[in-house]
């Protein structure tokens, strides 16, 4: 085994975990002037001079796909933790550098709760996927039941999963949400989860004309 194998297994066996309850999900395009390095130094200010100040934030990540977009992550204790940064957000100081590196057109947001437990999440993912799709079942306890059978079923024996939980965003509105040790890493487990038999579960339930995945590589 290499010694920087080594060194992050014994970091993520180590490192604290994360629960949340609830997440902020905003996607945007960087300004063409905006390096990523830029705008990774513009987040880091936004995140720790403000974001990570605010009662019931716990944690802000921002995210890559490799093609201009970037995601902001926040996640919370509550909905009330979410609501309260985002009605000081454009009016604290620390965020101006931050805004004024992103594109407002474009923009898009969605705050969502995650089902059961929450979100338990080791920090040192690099890599994301969200599965977003509409259920074809009205009963939120079938999908989530569903999730809780992959979960138990497939993910829990994979060790470079660093994270999974089912957001709700609405009546039948869905976002599944995975975290791993690198991007290729995210890749191969979605792949399996869809040959997967208690995978195949959740699939069966995914209104197909909605379903949407999106990978992201960890910046911050």
């Amino acid at each position: 085994m290499r010694v920087i194998d080594v060194m992050e297994k014994a970091l993520a066996e180590t490192a604290p975990k994360i629960t949340a309850k609830v997440a902020g999900y905003v996607t945007f395009n960087g300004k063409p002037e905006t390096s990523a390095a830029d705008m990774v130094r513009h987040f880091s200010a936004c995140r720790d001079g403000y974001v990570l100040r605010q009662p019931g934030i716990l944690a802000q990540y921002l995210l890559s796909d490799g093609k201009g977009r970037y995601l902001d992550l926040v996640l919370a204790e509550d909905a009330t933790a979410l609501q309260k940064i985002a009605a000081g957000f454009t009016g604290a100081k620390e965020v101006g550098s931050y805004m004024a590196a992103l594109e407002e057109e474009g923009l898009e947001m969605c705050n969502f709760q995650f089902s059961g437990q929450g979100l338990e999440l080791n920090p040192v993912f690099q890599a994301a996927e969200f599965g977003w799709f509409q259920a074809t079942t009205r009963s939120q306890s079938e999908v989530e039941a569903v999730s809780a059978r992959v979960a138990a079923d497939y993910l829990a024996n994979e060790a470079a999963g660093c994270g999974h939980a089912l957001g709700v965003t609405s009546e039948q509105g869905y976002c599944d949400a995975t975290f791993s040790r690198s991007y290729a890493d995210t890749l191969r487990i979605c792949e399996g989860y869809l040959q997967d038999p208690a995978g195949q579960g959740l699939v069966a339930l995914v209104d197909e004309g909605t379903a949407q995945m999106h990978f992201w590589v960890r910046l911050a």
